[in-house]
């Protein structure tokens, strides 16, 4: 009898046993798959107790194919997962498209990571598009009620969400507010500048994911709120390089899955950078290596105090330029759209400035006949035309790139231009230019991918695509520099990771609250920045701050010379730009101005922190997570709530004012474009015209003492600065080179600023050290190796 109670059991137990999902686990993680789809329905970070799945969600799609015309498929005839050893599992799903779709995630019993690979095997005629894969459904609260987690994605060069359990909306119909729906790599603009992001809740620990990706295949890192609310999701999807008719899709690169243990963005930051800095595009090696061999420009690093754009250089504003540099005390970067009054070019050059044109080499005007003559290079399909006029030309088309390297060596010079384009006609000569901007390009707007037929590179997205801008961009570096008889350095809108060995600088609007561009969803319609729900972090010059390219922040909503309301905001966002490594952008001063001897003070120490006494950190330094300091807390009005300072001159309800609120010069009569065409003065004013949401919160904030960390050779560098107008603040730093990866020993610590040096003497390993810190006055304090330095 008894023997027939067991059989009974073990024949019940049966069809349950082979329900159960397939595991892979070790130390560090435990992953449970599907055994009817495959799909992954646990992920234990075991070393924190943290579940990555705790909601239901009977839709699951382990997987995803776009196939030619758009066709977004998930259905398969059959499915087998084979436990293939201890560390590995092998998927594999038939589909009714010719298709069978492969997955392989390995586990090794050492290591901390997940590794998952996947491919599209094409046996018919489809055109395989893209493949998701994974594809991680059911995802909820990490802490207990979500307020402490955080989501870090690389958008806008980085940033936090708070809570995105809570904070994203599945049904809402914007798609910013449901999250990170399509946000494509390598868009420097709305999309993934880096191949990594991070689900955690603080000081505990959570989750990262990244694609190893060495060549740069265009990808989507997505994480976002699904449809009816009840979980999120986290996929990666690869686009299809070779976009052909029967052509498989291998994605010869694995995703990665690992726990996080201190729940910090800075430590997901620290892994990828590991990783990263090892990468082809890091391959002409650091700044400071590439100056000193002549391989990148010692000028644009170590002398230039701030950057203007889009000054009219075609009135005569020699005294706003003389004014202007007198009150930042050193060098100013020009990067005009016009130059046309040549006096006022010459003054900046010749007074130590330095001028380069922003013009849109990427783009081809469909009235001019440079697009006439190369109508055939054009992207295809044109499903990101920035107008209806304004057309993206393909990077890999020889005549094209003619195009393009001809226009780099015509600007170096003050010969006539070969070539006319948007908003270039007004300039028929070269400038002179000491360095090339290129707005609107593979960063920001024009697309990484082609599929036209008859082009010299596979239809498809990325790599080819994309490695045809990365060598455009370089050869324009070398056409430029070899016609200038100097390095001519080159710089674009935007950045993102395949070109940072190819770029000299780049154009964010990241370290403030930006109307217009990165972060113009989150301000604008969402206002999920100034109320709090998220933040912009410096991800981007923490993984790639030693090896550049040098951002020119864009931070002003309005001109800062004639908002004294703004002052707090405005001292805040600037310092961002500075600590962050790198200038701002800037609009001239006007002659009627009235700047405070304090806030000219303030502009001056950061420029003189820059260029002089902690330049080699700012310029040349690998960035770190700064200490956490105990001080008071600042609110700083943004004036984008009701009746804000921001909001009485943007939106006011008037007809808004370019001169009004970038306080330019009036044009000419005689040069104003009444054509039927897109003007810039047209464009902004359109741009300007488009109304905001208001935020719920009048203030932010933050600690009244903002602190950024670098180290260099074996010195680590603080960089402080006291927000508070009035007022010193005391506070008590710890000062920890090991815990940077700098060596034990004896360390000499020294405070700097623009007006003195100070010792404090030594200590061993790690100190503790109490400053008192003036209004708005930028401190360094260094700590630098007495055994390495001797």
């Amino acid at each position: 009898m008894e023997s027939l109670i067991l059989l009974a059991a073990v024949l019940l137990a049966a069809p349950a046993k082979t329900d159960a999902p397939v595991v892979l686990e070790n130390d560090h993680l435990r992953v449970e798959f599907s055994a009817k789809d495959g799909s992954i329905v646990r992920l234990r970070n075991k070393g924190r107790d943290l579940e990555l799945i705790s909601v239901a969600e009977p839709d699951q799609q382990p997987w995803a194919m776009l196939l030619d015309p758009f066709d977004r498929v998930t259905d398969f005839t059959s499915f087998e997962i084979t436990h293939k050893q201890p560390q590995q599992v092998d998927l594999q799903w038939q589909t009714p498209y010719d298709i069978t779709v492969r997955a392989e995630a390995r586990l090794a019993s050492d290591s901390d990571r997940l590794e998952l690979r996947c491919s599209a095997e094409n046996s018919g005629e489809r055109t395989i598009i893209a493949l998701q894969y994974p594809a991680i459904r059911g995802i909820g609260t990490l802490s207990d009620d979500g307020a402490a987690d955080r989501l870090l994605h690389s958008t806008m060069m980085g940033a936090v969400f708070r809570d995105p359990f809570h904070l994203f909306r599945g049904d809402d119909p914007l798609p910013h507010a449901r999250g990170l729906v399509v946000s494509r790599y390598p868009n420097g603009f709305h999309g993934s500048t880096l191949q990594m992001m991070a689900y955690y809740t603080q000081d505990r620990g959570g989750f990262y994911v990244a694609a190893l990706d060495s060549r740069c295949a265009d990808k989507d890192l997505n994480f976002y709120k699904l449809p009816g609310n009840k979980s999120l999701t986290c996929e990666l999807t690869h686009l299809q390089w070779d976009a052909r008719p029967g052509k498989s899709l291998t994605v010869d690169y694995p995703v990665v899955i690992a726990p996080l243990a201190e729940g910090t963005w800075y430590e997901a930051a620290r892994r990828y950078r590991t990783w990263a800095v090892k990468q082809p595009w890091c391959g002409r090696g650091t700044l400071r290596e590439r100056v000193a061999r002549g391989d990148a420009s010692r000028w644009l690093l170590e002398e230039i105090a701030a950057v203007g754009m889009w000054w009219p250089f075609r009135n005569d504003i020699r005294d706003a330029i003389v004014r202007t540099r007198e009150l930042f005390g050193a060098p100013l970067l020009h990067l005009e759209l016009w130059w046309s009054h040549e006096p006022s070019r010459k003054e900046a050059q010749a007074a130590g400035d330095r001028f380069g044109p922003f013009y849109f080499p990427h783009l081809a005007l469909k009235t001019r006949k440079t697009f006439t003559d190369r109508a055939a290079d054009q992207v295809f399909p044109l499903l990101t035309q920035i107008t209806p006029d304004w057309v993206a030309m393909c990077a890999a088309q020889p005549g094209w790139r003619k195009v393009f390297l001809e226009s780099a060596e015509d600007m170096t010079g003050e010969g006539p231009l070969r070539h006319h384009q948007i908003w270039v006609d007004e300039n028929r000569t070269g400038c002179n230019a000491d360095a090339l901007y290129y707005d609107i390009g593979p960063c920001a707007g024009v697309p990484t991918h082609c599929y036209a037929a008859d082009h010299d590179h596979p239809p498809g997205a990325g790599r080819d695509v994309t490695q045809a801008h990365v060598s455009l961009f370089s050869e324009s570096n070398q056409r430029a520099s070899a016609a200038k008889g100097q390095y001519v350095p080159v710089g674009t809108e935007c950045i993102s990771e395949p070109f940072v060995g190819c770029m000299d600088m780049y154009y964010p609007r990241n370290a403030a609250f930006s109307l217009d561009m990165e972060t113009f969803p989150y301000v604008r319609t969402l206002t999920w920045l100034p109320d709090g729900q998220m933040e912009i972090v410096p991800l981007w010059p923490f993984v790639y701050h030693e090896h550049g390219p040098l951002a020119m922040q864009g931070i002003y909503p309005v001109s800062p010379w004639s908002t004294p309301a703004g002052e707090d905001y405005l001292t805040w966002a600037e310092a961002r730009a500075y600590f962050w490594g790198g200038l701002m952008t800037v609009v001239p001063v006007p002659a009627d101005a009235t700047i405070s001897p304090e806030r000219t003070a303030f502009l001056r120490s950061l420029v003189a922190a820059r260029t002089g006494f902690a330049r080699d950190f700012l310029a040349y330094g690998r960035m770190q997570q700064p200490p956490e300091i105990q001080c008071s807390t600042i609110d700083i009005d943004h004036g984008l709530a009701e009746d804000g300072w921001v909001r009485k001159v943007r939106f006011s309800g008037k007809k808004p004012s370019l001169k009004r609120l970038l306080e330019l010069p009036d044009m000419p009569a005689d040069e104003k474009d009444d054509s039927g065409e897109l003007s810039v003065e047209k464009w902004i004013e359109g741009m300007l015209a488009i109304p905001a949401a208001v935020a719920k919160n009048r203030t932010f904030t933050v600690p009244v003492v903002m602190c950024q960390a670098y180290t260099l050779d074996n010195r680590l560098g603080l960089l402080l600065v006291n927000l508070r107008a009035e007022g010193n603040e005391s506070i008590e730093v710890s000062v920890d080179p090991v815990s940077h990866g700098l060596p034990k020993g004896t360390y000499r610590l020294q405070r700097t600023t623009a007006e003195q040096e100070q010792s404090l003497g030594t200590f061993e390993s790690r100190g503790t050290i109490r400053l008192e810190l003036a209004p708005r006055e930028v401190v360094l304090l260094t700590a630098d190796s007495a055994e390495a330095t001797r």
